[in-house]
Protein backbone atom coordinates (compact mmCIF):
# COMPACT_ATOMS: atom_id res chain seq x y z
CA UNK A 1 0.00 0.00 0.00
CA UNK A 2 2.33 2.73 1.22
CA UNK A 3 5.91 1.84 -0.96
CA UNK A 4 7.63 3.40 2.45
CA UNK A 5 5.93 0.55 4.33
CA UNK A 6 4.67 2.81 7.05
CA UNK A 7 1.31 4.89 8.19
CA UNK A 8 -0.50 6.53 8.06
CA UNK A 9 -2.28 4.75 4.60
CA UNK A 10 -5.49 4.38 3.97
CA UNK A 11 -7.59 2.57 0.93
CA UNK A 12 -10.36 3.74 -0.70
CA UNK A 13 -12.37 0.47 -1.46
CA UNK A 14 -15.41 2.91 -3.43
CA UNK A 15 -12.55 4.20 -6.03
CA UNK A 16 -10.94 0.83 -7.01
CA UNK A 17 -8.74 0.09 -3.87
CA UNK A 18 -7.06 3.31 -4.33
CA UNK A 19 -4.50 3.46 -1.95
CA UNK A 20 -3.19 6.89 -0.92
CA UNK A 21 -0.25 7.23 1.96
CA UNK A 22 1.82 9.91 3.74
CA UNK A 23 -0.71 12.44 6.36
CA UNK A 24 -0.74 15.56 4.00
CA UNK A 25 -1.86 13.74 0.82
CA UNK A 26 -4.13 11.83 2.66
CA UNK A 27 -5.78 15.03 4.16
CA UNK A 28 -6.07 16.53 0.82
CA UNK A 29 -7.39 13.50 -1.05
CA UNK A 30 -10.49 13.18 1.96
CA UNK A 31 -11.24 17.11 1.32
CA UNK A 32 -10.84 16.77 -2.36
CA UNK A 33 -13.00 13.59 -1.97
CA UNK A 34 -15.85 14.98 0.04
CA UNK A 35 -16.07 18.50 -1.76
CA UNK A 36 -19.52 17.53 -3.66
CA UNK A 37 -21.16 16.53 -0.22
CA UNK A 38 -19.80 18.66 2.65
CA UNK A 39 -16.91 21.01 1.80
CA UNK A 40 -13.90 20.73 3.69
CA UNK A 41 -11.61 22.26 1.51
CA UNK A 42 -11.36 26.04 0.37
CA UNK A 43 -12.45 26.74 -3.37
CA UNK A 44 -11.11 29.88 -3.46
CA UNK A 45 -7.57 29.91 -4.48
CA UNK A 46 -5.85 32.06 -2.21
CA UNK A 47 -7.53 30.10 0.87
CA UNK A 48 -6.16 26.96 -0.42
CA UNK A 49 -2.72 28.08 -0.39
CA UNK A 50 -2.89 28.98 3.08
CA UNK A 51 -4.64 25.87 4.27
CA UNK A 52 -1.52 24.47 2.31
CA UNK A 53 0.83 25.90 4.18
CA UNK A 54 -0.23 24.84 7.66
CA UNK A 55 -0.66 21.44 6.07
CA UNK A 56 2.52 21.30 5.32
CA UNK A 57 3.87 23.08 8.13
CA UNK A 58 2.51 20.42 10.08
CA UNK A 59 3.94 17.45 7.84
CA UNK A 60 7.50 19.07 7.85
CA UNK A 61 8.04 20.51 10.75
CA UNK A 62 5.19 19.71 13.42
CA UNK A 63 4.74 16.33 13.01
CA UNK A 64 9.25 15.40 12.77
CA UNK A 65 9.96 17.68 15.51
CA UNK A 66 7.31 15.95 17.95
CA UNK A 67 8.51 12.36 16.56
CA UNK A 68 11.93 13.25 17.66
CA UNK A 69 11.41 14.58 20.97
CA UNK A 70 9.55 11.72 21.81
CA UNK A 71 11.73 9.69 20.69
CA UNK A 72 14.93 11.18 22.70
CA UNK A 73 12.86 11.35 25.81
CA UNK A 74 11.33 8.01 26.29
CA UNK A 75 12.27 5.46 23.89
CA UNK A 76 15.94 6.16 22.99
CA UNK A 77 18.29 3.90 25.12
CA UNK A 78 20.40 6.45 27.01
CA UNK A 79 19.68 10.18 27.95
CA UNK A 80 20.93 12.50 25.33
CA UNK A 81 19.95 16.00 27.57
CA UNK A 82 21.25 18.19 24.65
CA UNK A 83 19.11 16.21 22.48
CA UNK A 84 16.05 16.45 24.64
CA UNK A 85 16.54 20.07 24.70
CA UNK A 86 16.75 20.36 21.30
CA UNK A 87 14.04 18.72 20.40
CA UNK A 88 11.61 20.05 23.36
CA UNK A 89 12.62 23.51 22.41
CA UNK A 90 11.87 23.00 18.62
CA UNK A 91 8.50 21.50 19.72
CA UNK A 92 7.74 24.95 21.86
CA UNK A 93 8.65 27.11 19.09
CA UNK A 94 6.40 25.31 16.33
CA UNK A 95 3.73 25.04 18.89
CA UNK A 96 4.18 29.11 19.68
CA UNK A 97 3.83 29.58 16.08
CA UNK A 98 0.28 28.00 15.73
CA UNK A 99 -1.28 29.66 18.97
CA UNK A 100 -0.02 32.57 17.75
CA UNK A 101 -1.84 32.32 14.19
CA UNK A 102 -4.77 31.06 16.52
CA UNK A 103 -4.78 33.57 18.76
CA UNK A 104 -5.05 36.09 15.58
CA UNK A 105 -8.30 34.37 15.09
CA UNK A 106 -9.60 34.47 17.63
CA UNK A 107 -9.35 38.65 18.14
CA UNK A 108 -10.58 39.08 13.93
CA UNK A 109 -13.41 36.86 15.66
CA UNK A 110 -13.86 39.24 19.01
CA UNK A 111 -13.74 41.98 16.19
CA UNK A 112 -16.25 40.82 14.04
CA UNK A 113 -18.65 40.30 16.54
CA UNK A 114 -18.34 43.64 19.06
CA UNK A 115 -21.14 45.40 16.76
CA UNK A 116 -24.21 46.68 18.16
CA UNK A 117 -26.14 43.93 18.16
CA UNK A 118 -24.02 41.79 20.22
CA UNK A 119 -23.14 44.51 21.93
CA UNK A 120 -26.44 45.34 23.39
CA UNK A 121 -27.57 41.96 24.10
CA UNK A 122 -30.19 41.59 21.83
CA UNK A 123 -29.31 38.16 20.50
CA UNK A 124 -28.03 35.36 22.15
CA UNK A 125 -24.40 34.08 21.45
CA UNK A 126 -25.47 31.17 20.70
CA UNK A 127 -26.68 32.23 17.84
CA UNK A 128 -23.26 33.27 16.57
CA UNK A 129 -21.55 31.24 14.47
CA UNK A 130 -18.24 31.57 16.13
CA UNK A 131 -19.96 29.43 18.55
CA UNK A 132 -20.98 26.34 16.86
CA UNK A 133 -17.64 26.11 14.67
CA UNK A 134 -14.22 25.36 15.87
CA UNK A 135 -11.67 27.75 15.32
CA UNK A 136 -9.91 26.59 12.11
CA UNK A 137 -6.26 29.21 11.47
CA UNK A 138 -7.25 29.41 7.74
CA UNK A 139 -11.50 31.14 6.99
CA UNK A 140 -14.13 27.95 8.46
CA UNK A 141 -12.26 25.29 6.27
CA UNK A 142 -10.54 22.06 8.06
CA UNK A 143 -6.68 22.33 7.99
CA UNK A 144 -3.97 21.13 10.25
CA UNK A 145 -4.78 19.08 13.50
CA UNK A 146 -2.69 19.72 16.18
Amino acid sequence: MNPNARVPAIIDHDNGDHAVWESGAILIYLCQRSARENPLYSDDFIEQSSINSWLFYQASGHAPMIGQALHFRYFHPEMIPSAVERYTSEVRRIYAVVEMRLAEIREQMIMEMDDERFSLGTSALSESRYFDDPIWLVGNRITVSI
